[in-house]
Order: structure tokens, then sequence, then C-alpha cells
């Protein structure tokens, strides 16, 4: 790839940021496919609908799981762009490869609901997340490395800050593929702390 010299605030910025915001809102969207009924024709609804909605349930979870971490990718998305005052066709590129993964995670949700939660499921679950949040933070760290394409003026606690809570997602869920193998719960509860830990986190970062 050409080494471009970075390309001052344009309309063009604002074009990759409209294209991610669009393919983030299609992937959300897709997510509620998987949750299609079962044929119900011949079936007495009135007494078999509630075991049919509960049998739904891992496909429920799923579902609120994976539409909370696009959300969370779309709002760390659209705050780090907001600190980005100019970009170069390798920032071009990462985001493209960040959307490439994120747009995996529908395909995983279905894998993840369909599965019951086994241990491959959750496996190949968390390793496209992760993926997609290393590359988030390989864009960050590109755009913000010496201050290469955000403000001269953002401050190193902001850098860090924004860096730090893709490292804590990333090693998360990358955490979690080790963990289920040995035993699904585990893996599961590898994904419940994350949460917290970042709650933690943000609490000290505002002290």
């Amino acid at each position: 790839m050409a080494n471009e010299e970075a390309i001052e605030p344009s309309l063009e910025l604002e074009r990759i940021v409209f294209f991610s915001d669009a393919v983030m809102a299609i992937v959300s969207t897709i997510l509620v496919i998987e949750l299609a009924l079962p044929e119900l024709s011949g079936v007495d609804l009135a007494n078999e609908l509630p075991t049919i909605l509960i049998s739904l349930l891992p496909k429920f979870l799923s579902y609120a799981l994976s539409f909370m971490i696009i959300g969370s990718f779309w709002v760390r998305h659209h705050r780090i762009f907001s600190y980005i005052r100019k970009y170069d066709y390798r920032l071009i590129w990462l985001n493209i490869i960040f959307l490439l993964f994120l747009a995996l995670i529908p395909f995983a949700t279905g894998v993840l609901g369909a599965t019951v939660f086994v241990s491959a499921s959750v496996i190949f679950y968390s390793g496209v997340v992760a993926t997609a949040s290393a590359v988030f933070l390989a864009m960050w760290e590109y755009a913000s490395r010496g201050n290469r394409l955000v403000s001269v003026s953002l401050s190193k606690q902001t850098i860090q800050y924004e860096k730090r809570r893709s490292i804590l997602t990333t090693t998360s869920f990358f955490m979690a593929i080790p963990a289920a193998f040995i035993d699904v719960r585990l893996g599961l509860i590898v994904w419940a702390i994350f949460p917290l830990l970042f709650g933690i986190y943000q609490r000290i970062y505002h002290r």
C-alpha cells in the first residue's frame, strides 16, 4: 500500500463515518432475523406457544448480547472519529477490515443461539468479537500514535483511555477462548466479568 500523506478534514472523512454507521445499522438489524419462529401450521398455539418461545430463549440471549456489543462498538467508533481530524488510506482500510469482522457477528450469533452455547460456538463467537476489537484497537493506535491523525491538542490521557478500553475488550474475549475449551461455563463467566471490569475501569478513570 502506498504511503499516502494524511488528508485534512473534508466530506471524504464524513463519508468514512457515514459508511461505517450504515454498515453497523444493517448488521444490528440483521440480528433479529435469527429470531424467526419455527413452522406453526398445525400447532396448538394456546398450549404450545409458551414452550416454543422458551425454546427460543438462547436465540433471544445471543441476540441481546450481540446487539449490545455492536452498540458498544458504534459508540466507541463515534467517539474516536470525533477525535480524528484527518485521514489516510491506511485508516480507511483498517476501518474496512474492522467492519468486515463486525459484519460476521450476526452469523456468529446464529451459531451461538442455535447450538445452545456449546464450547465450539462460544469459542467461535469470542474469536469473531475479539478479532473485530483487535482491529479496532489497531485503527485507534494507528490514528493516535504521535497524534498522527488526531488533534495535536488531544491529551495523552484521552488517547490512553480509548486504547485501554479496546485492550480490555480484546483481552476479555480472547481469554474466553481457552476458558471455553476447558468448560463452556468458564467462557460464559469471562463474558460476564467483562462488563464488571469495564465499569470498574471507567470509575477509576473518571476519578
